[in-house]
């Protein structure tokens, strides 16, 4: 099982520095290709990554990849919280 990634606003993780999805702990290869989340800048497999929100309040906004984690931290704030506690 990997760690617990805050939700909190980070600089991209390099590709090259992860082996495994964040979240899952899923080998990346051939067929398991690494997904970016576009909030907390952790790498996740595809299934971790279900998550598509707008990042700003912009009406414009496209919505874009997020980690599950993420995603729910977005619509409850208080989880946020707790994904920070546990990462520390």
């Amino acid at each position: 099982m990997g760690s617990f990634p805050t939700c909190e606003l980070t600089d991209h993780v390099p590709d090259e520095a992860v082996t495994k999805c964040t979240a899952c702990g899923t080998d990346f290869g051939a067929f398991v290709r690494r997904h970016h989340c576009r909030n907390c800048g952790d790498i996740f497999c595809d299934k971790c990554t279900h998550g598509r929100i707008a990042l700003t309040a912009d009406e414009s906004a496209q919505p874009v990849r997020v980690c599950d984690r993420c995603m729910v931290c977005t619509y409850n704030p208080f989880l946020s919280f707790f994904f920070v506690s546990l990462s520390t």
